[in-house]
């Protein structure tokens, strides 16, 4: 199974973790691939982590409306640190974000002096 293959979801893990990803499980061990650790979602929205869910991340300039999320490696945690999870219906809305945050545009690169 790849990343691809696997719906997004929130995870919600012990001690306050959340994550959001691609997740599978693999024996007894839920994988995160694709994933982010979510620092902070949206104050304004007043709609919590289900809300992040349903509408996805938001990013605008500024305040408390933004949510910050960090770029993680592939990542697991045991079934038994999870506290639970939110399935991600708007997959296209989480696919374009991410696809956003991974695609990079190459160094400029420098000019020599000519002698």
């Amino acid at each position: 199974m790849t990343a691809s293959d696997t719906k997004w979801s929130i995870v919600i893990a012990e001690h306050g973790f959340v994550f959001a990803g691609r997740i599978s499980r693999e024996a007894d061990m839920i994988v995160i691939r694709e994933g982010y650790n979510v620092r902070r979602w949206s104050l304004v929205h007043k709609d919590g982590l289900g809300g992040l869910a349903k509408r996805g991340p938001q990013e605008k300039v500024g305040g408390a409306d933004n949510d910050i999320m960090d770029p993680i490696t592939t990542t697991r945690i045991h079934v038994l640190a999870m506290v639970g999870i939110f399935e991600c219906p708007n997959v296209e809305v989480w696919d374009t974000w991410h696809a956003s945050k991974t695609t990079t545009t190459p160094p400029t690169p420098k000019k020599t002096k000519k002698k």
